[in-house]
Parts: C-alpha cells; structure tokens; sequence
C-alpha cells in the first residue's frame, strides 16, 4: 500500500531467548483503531501496511509482564524497529 509504513522487531526475554507466542497490538494515536500480530517461532513480529502516524503498541504474553510503548512514528515506505525485552511477571527469571 502507498503511503503506509510498517512496525517489527524481535520479542525476548532478559537472558536474549527468543519468545513465540506474543500477542502484539499497535493502535493508532489518531484513529484509535487496532491490529494484531502474534510472534513467530523465532521471536519476530511485523504489522505492516499501517497508515502513516503515531501509534502506541503492547507485548502480551501470559506470565509476563505486559510491555507497552507510547508514541512511535510510522513513515510511509520505511519500516519503523521496535524490539522488546519482557520480563517474569513474578520477578523470578
């Protein structure tokens, strides 16, 4: 799509290992409306074809703690990086 940007990155844990499962959400600052994408077996996500702005994203993984980000910008035809590190909702890694 022109004029549209993408976010992706990798999911880990504190220690680098890699985390499948994930359940990514990127809403838009503007329009308020949602997509999902969920991790693949090697960590990675991509949520593509987003209308250029600013958007708010979470990382949700049962057992965790969620992670969330405030303010990312999305440029058409550039894609927008944004790895996470989660950690052990109990504080036990």
């Amino acid at each position: 799509m022109e004029n549209s940007g993408e976010i992706r990155g990798t999911v880990t844990l504190q220690n680098g290992e890699t985390l499948p499962g994930v359940t990514i959400t990127v809403q838009n600052n503007t329009s308020d409306k949602n997509r999902l994408a969920v991790t693949r077996a090697n960590g990675s996500y991509l949520i593509n074809y987003l209308a250029v702005g600013q958007y708010s994203l979470k990382a949700v993984l049962t057992g965790l703690n969620t992670v969330e980000f405030k303010d990312i910008m999305v440029s058409a035809n550039k894609p927008t990086r944004v790895n996470i590190i989660m950690e052990s909702s109990s504080g036990v890694h």
